[in-house]
């Protein structure tokens, strides 16, 4: 779709060095016209719904460990191995909750309104303080489209440690701010990077802090700007 842009000999933006290596084997002449910028991140720290007030609304429990994930429910997003894993980890962890927060039906035999929920469509002001109501977050996407994941972008600059796919735009976040899985079987490796989580809250919150600032260094909108204003000049 995109072939006569990108052969337009324009200068092409891309948010992930992931899509700027799927264009450059197809345009090798285009290098040097395609940059990688991140995308921006809304920066939201304080406005909004908190975190107790969006477990009040939502039916949480103050004291319940919430794992959540965020965006279109669907086989891509892999939450059927969430739901599988959290009932195996419900026994020695009877306050986690598994929170879908978004659409989609794919797996509505595992959700029981107590141990695996979902909210549905929900509004924005809902959905960050959803963000803030969780403990830890798994946003696992498996294959990519090559998108980059504005719900992760989000988590982190809330300062929740975060699981995701070890794919794509994924793998290129630091390692020090993302717990990454493989994405070929990956039940166990879930599974062990929850009771890493659960196991050490402190390692959790400073894996948290790092990836808030990930975000303020390298995803604020100023330093976006800048950087777009340079590659222009």
């Amino acid at each position: 779709m995109n072939r006569e842009v990108v052969d337009s000999r324009n200068k092409i933006m891309v948010h992930s060095q992931y899509q700027k290596d799927r264009l450059v084997r197809s345009f090798p002449h285009q290098e040097s016209q395609i940059k990688v910028i991140n995308q921006t991140a809304d920066l939201l720290r304080g406005r909004g719904m908190q975190g107790m007030e969006a477990r009040k609304k939502y039916g949480l429990g103050a004291d319940d460990i919430i794992l959540s994930s965020f965006g279109y429910i669907a086989d891509t997003k892999q939450n059927h191995i969430v739901c599988q894993v959290v009932n195996e980890l419900k026994k020695n962890y009877p306050k986690l909750r598994y929170l879908m927060v978004g659409e989609g039906s794919y797996v509505n035999e595992y959700v029981d309104g107590k141990i695996i929920m979902k909210t549905g469509f929900i509004p924005s002001e809902d959905f960050i303080g959803l963000i803030r109501a969780s403990d830890i977050v798994a946003n696992l996407r498996y294959p990519s489209m090559g998108e980059t994941s504005r719900a992760v972008i989000q988590v982190l600059d809330e300062g929740k440690p975060c699981i995701v796919s070890d794919d794509a735009w994924f793998s290129e976040l630091p390692d020090s701010v993302v717990l990454k899985i493989p994405c070929v079987n990956p039940e166990q490796h879930l599974k062990n990077a929850l009771i890493e989580l659960l196991e050490d809250p402190a390692n959790a919150q400073k894996m948290g802090k790092k990836g808030q600032q990930l975000i303020e260094e390298e995803f604020a909108p100023n330093r976006i700007v800048e950087q777009i204003v340079e590659f222009l000049g």
